[in-house]
């Protein structure tokens, strides 16, 4: 009987030195999840990433545009944000810091087609032109968001300790208390108030960053997101030179992950799989095959990707938060913004971005774009052209592409896509675990409903890399131990019994 224990624990302890985990997405939270798993688990553990599409990196999407590549999708990165400093450079990529430089804010208001700012390039003519309008409300405004971002720094060392958390409730309440998990729930515009931000900054500065980051309206947003989104119109912000959206692929291959391109999951099943009956194994379905793991990390929102989960513990919330928001991104090759579209206020050719106070099905921005530096094809030669990127709520027709760019523009392209949650309704949401099942499943897309944002992911995606090692940890040291104990026991009994 103590020959029989000591082959089961050797079996599972065996079997979980070198752990098969599955990742389910292979955008960035699939993808840092992935550079995360491999430091904590070592080279012998075997991850597979699942990927439908017949590419990496989701909706940090690149389109291509009379010759040169453009980021589609998340564009700019905090330099406080530290998970995607560092994972930009662990990939061998560089900062690309002048992509905004030089270009002029306008912002205008679609319903009384009036002008709120217009900057003029003179700095001393733009900061009287913001004091006049706002007071000193842009500084109350900046040090709300300096405070905010103070607190959200805390969760950096909380994850290098490998701390994890099985709600986003409780990551945010160990990154800034009680007043970060109130947030959820508070509407932004009341917390900005409460901050003493004048209304004329908050309906034009926050309603813009709404509106372009988020494609909604600062009504439908709670304070969380909104501080998230407000980060994003801070000084030093970056892209990545050689394109946001070629990441995925090389963090991937730092891991050594095997990647399952145009692999779709269909379901995702729970199994008892221990000898005492307490440890699972995760069999992951698609149409070609079945493949068991001992962990799971998903890194896609349910919503969207339609997986069938069984056997996991009932949540009735479990990817039934809410819609996503569809955001299209229209990309034309232009001489410029066409000024009598806005009634004046520049001059054909100079390059604005103009930032809508609400969102609409006209647009919520137009910025001038600059492209990567990954080379992908014959570019045009008149320089003069430049490509502008348009957010709206639905594709734009001839028409409309006319009336912002006058009748000469060159090529078009569309990237129309489900960016983004819904974020209405936020006052009675309950939002998903970020642990599946209290064991080795865990689940980083939860974390968009707190903010949706590149490094929201990564913060996901680390957390479920602690939450995952920590239960293959306690599934080797903790119950399944038990059987052995049990067989020396009974193997003690049946000695004193014979002695007897």
């Amino acid at each position: 009987a103590i020959s029989r224990g000591i082959l089961i624990f050797v079996a599972v302890v065996g079997a979980m030195e070198a752990p098969r985990v599955a990742i389910v997405g292979s955008g960035i939270g699939g993808s840092s999840a992935s550079v995360y798993l491999r430091r904590k688990l070592g080279h012998s553990s075997k991850i597979d990433v699942y990927e439908k599409d017949g590419h990496t990196c989701g909706r940090l999407g690149l389109i291509r545009v009379a010759g040169n590549e453009y980021n589609s999708g998340g564009c700019v990165i905090h330099p406080r944000n530290m998970h995607m400093v560092n994972l930009t450079k662990l990939a061998g990529m560089h900062k690309d810091e002048d992509g905004d430089d030089g270009d002029l804010l306008y912002i205008w208001d679609q319903i009384t087609k009036e002008w709120h700012l217009r900057q003029t390039g003179y700095q001393f003519v733009d900061i009287i032109m913001m004091l006049w309008r706002y007071g000193f409300a842009p500084l109350s405004l900046e040090n709300t968001v300096e405070d905010m971002l103070s607190d959200f720094d805390n969760i950096y060392d909380l994850q290098r300790k490998g701390e994890a958390y099985e709600t986003v409730e409780d990551l945010l309440r160990a990154m800034g208390g009680e007043k970060f998990v109130k947030m959820l729930t508070t509407p932004l515009g009341d917390y900005l108030i409460q901050q003493g931000i004048s209304e004329p900054l908050l309906s034009d500065l926050a309603g813009a960053a709404m509106a372009v980051n988020y494609g909604q309206d600062i009504v439908d947003m709670h304070a969380f997101v909104g501080m998230v989104s407000l980060a994003g119109v801070q000084d030093g912000l970056f892209s990545i030179k050689e394109g946001n959206g070629h990441i995925c692929g090389k963090l991937l291959d730092i891991s050594d992950s095997n990647l399952k391109l145009n692999t779709e999951v269909l379901s995702i099943e729970r199994k008892l799989d221990c000898p005492t009956g307490s440890r699972y194994i995760y069999e992951v379905k698609t149409k070609e095959s079945t493949e068991s793991y001992d962990a799971l990390i998903l890194a896609t929102p349910l919503q969207l990707s339609g997986i069938k989960l069984i056997g996991f513990p009932e949540d009735t919330q479990m990817g039934k938060e809410g819609a996503y928001h569809r955001t299209v991104a229209t990309f034309v090759e232009s001489h410029g913004v066409n000024p009598v579209y806005f009634g004046g206020g520049f001059k054909f050719g100079n390059p604005p971005e103009v930032l809508a106070t609400t969102p609409s099905d006209q647009f919520t921005s137009v910025s001038p774009q600059d492209p990567t530096s990954t080379p992908v094809g014959q570019t045009n030669d008149d320089e003069d052209l430049n490509v502008y990127k348009v957010f709206s709520k639905e594709p734009l027709d001839s028409v409309q592409i006319e009336r912002l760019f006058g009748s000469e523009y060159g090529e078009v392209q569309v990237d129309d896509w489900l960016a983004y949650p819904s974020y209405k309704d936020f006052q009675t949401r309950n939002i998903t675990k970020l642990s599946l099942d209290g064991g080795a499943a865990a689940y980083i897309s939860p974390m968009e409903w707190a903010a949706s944002a590149m490094e929201m992911s990564c913060i996901g995606a680390a957390n479920a890399a602690n939450l995952v090692s920590k239960a293959l940890e306690i599934e080797i040291q903790g119950e399944c131990q038990v059987e052995e104990e049990t067989e020396e026991t009974e193997e003690t009994d049946e000695t004193e019994e014979t002695e007897e």
